[in-house]
């Protein structure tokens, strides 16, 4: 984080029309938002970040992070059995297996899908209402 920090300090600096940034991982997105808030330039330059760790659930609801690409875990281990499976039974496979991604903003992040993907062990009642609604167990602020 602190080398993402002092790296995105220096392309701040050489770079002042810089519109926005994208953070491969989850410790350069910290990196990055750290530097771009401390500038003073949040929402100045969009950050676009890759992963979805509760601090970066919390940067994006603050409006640090404009974006982030999250994978589906579950999606991942489905995909990768059923690859095992073929396997087993003889069957050829893709060199490459695109398992997804979505793309995450504040617009669309209230979605059911997208609360799935950021928070898979939530759990909801049939009306989508949390059962853990008076519980700090999901939040931010622990």
């Amino acid at each position: 984080m602190a080398k993402a920090m002092s790296v995105t300090e220096n392309i701040l600096t050489a770079n002042p029309n810089l519109s926005g940034i994208f953070a491969a991982n989850e410790p350069s997105a910290i990196g990055v938002s750290r530097a771009v808030k401390a500038r003073g330039l949040t929402g100045k330059v969009k950050i676009v970040a890759f992963d979805a760790s509760p601090l970066e659930i919390e940067m994006l609801q603050n409006g640090i992070i404009q974006g982030l690409v999250v994978q589906n875990p579950y999606n991942m281990g489905y995909t990768a059995v059923t690859a095992c499976i073929d396997v087993l039974q003889g069957k050829k496979i893709a060199k490459r297996i695109d398992t997804g991604v979505e793309v995450v903003t504040m617009h669309n992040y209230n979605q059911p899908t997208i609360q799935k993907l950021l928070f898979p062990l939530k759990k909801t009642n049939w009306k989508g209402s949390s059962l853990f609604s008076n519980s700090s167990f999901y939040s931010l602020n622990r």
